[in-house]
């Protein structure tokens, strides 16, 4: 018998609060840690119902995803593949900073790209741009400049990880594809 294998390779477990709310932010600062985990594990066991065998979690709280995918291990429950990045990489007080991802200049960049590495993480996930759910944030504005695009790359590569980009804009898709990145997730013109 042959199995299906359904990848999602753009998801965020930790967005997918039981409660439904126009403000996702708010829905997801309103839960504690051990809430939102529990929330996870609903959501990947749905996951798994549908046929997802691996998803790619592309921005968590905390580093809550790699928390999942231990209670998982260790409980020995079926659940889909998780690939993780941790919270997204951005500016201070830039697009979803409030996952706890927010790096400045070139040692703090590598420092959170070496963080991800420690902590067990297969992709890093960067959000060149700004974005619509924070408040403030300009979704088709770079967040970083080129100098500083090429060095996470270059750091993510020389550690053996992808890196994954959260682009809207065409000014900021060229940035991201001179710096080298090849992944994007969402990119808008």
């Amino acid at each position: 018998m042959t199995c299906a294998c359904f990848p999602d390779s753009s998801t965020r477990t930790s967005t997918w609060p039981s409660t439904a709310s126009a403000d996702v932010v708010a829905g997801i600062n309103a839960v504690d840690d051990e809430q939102l985990l529990t929330q996870m594990a609903q959501a990947a066991r749905q996951a798994l119902r549908a046929g997802i065998t691996t998803v790619r979690d592309l921005g968590d709280r905390g580093f809550l995803t790699l928390a999942l995918r231990e209670q998982l291990t260790a409980s020995g429950e079926l659940g889909p593949e998780i690939v993780a990045s941790g919270p997204p990489i951005t500016i201070h007080g830039g697009h979803c900073y409030f996952f706890g991802g927010e790096a400045d200049g070139p040692r703090e960049l590598r420092a959170a790209v070496h963080e991800r590495v420690a902590r067990g993480c297969e992709v890093v996930k960067v959000m060149v741009s700004g974005g619509v759910l924070t408040p403030g944030s300009a979704a088709h504005e770079s967040q970083y400049d080129l100098a500083d695009l090429r060095l996470i790359v270059a750091e993510t590569h020389d550690l053996g990880l992808r890196a994954a980009a959260h682009v809207h804009g065409p000014g900021v898709v060229a940035d991201a594809v001179t710096a080298g990145w090849t992944t994007s997730v969402p990119s808008t013109t």
